[in-house]
């Protein structure tokens, strides 16, 4: 992958604001789970309150999400698809390459959480159509606390959240593209 496409954040929840708060727009479409972390959750409802439309797919029996209902959910203003890849709270597991491959075929963006899962189970980016990947450094992959990671496909592009900072073009008022 693109090295500029790998940002060190504070942790999964900061990289997963980034992207839910840096690419819905109000009238999008956004299909999620009733399992997601607070983390995903809570920056889409409050997404929700600027105009973005949230679906949650349910779960059937012993907590198994039912993800094969997915492709009947999308609408032409669906954008974004996001998924816990492993509950912390019942330990199942998402199968991605479903998931990835249908976001693929309709043109929607393939967000996971696997804050709980990167270090422990394999996760090959590009083979499962991953558009955001949204990792948690202190877990799975023995780091300190306070890292997370955020790595970004080229298909997908986020409006930053802060503003200020950078070391070029310092006479514009604007953020720089770069």
């Amino acid at each position: 992958g693109d090295p500029l496409k790998v940002v060190l954040t504070a942790n999964a929840t900061e990289s997963l604001n980034m992207v839910i708060q840096g690419v819905l727009e109000p009238g999008d479409h956004c299909i999620t789970s009733e399992f997601e972390h607070n983390s995903v959750l809570r920056p889409l409802h409050h997404m929700e309150e600027r105009g973005v439309h949230v679906e949650k797919i349910e779960a059937k029996d012993h907590g198994v999400l039912e993800w094969e209902t997915l492709e009947q959910r999308i609408r032409p203003e669906t954008k974004m698809v996001v998924v816990c890849h492993g509950s912390n709270v019942t330990g199942n597991v998402v199968d991605l390459r479903p998931i990835g491959e249908l976001c693929r075929k309709h043109g929607l963006l393939f967000v996971v959480d696997a804050a709980q899962t990167a270090g422990l189970l394999a996760i090959d980016f590009q083979e499962l159509k991953i558009d955001a990947l949204c990792l948690s450094g202190h877990k799975g992959l023995l780091g300190p606390q306070g890292i997370g990671i955020l790595c970004l496909s080229s298909r997908i592009r986020v409006k930053p959240l802060k503003w200020g900072g950078t070391g070029t073009q310092s006479f514009s008022c604007d953020m720089p593209e770069n």
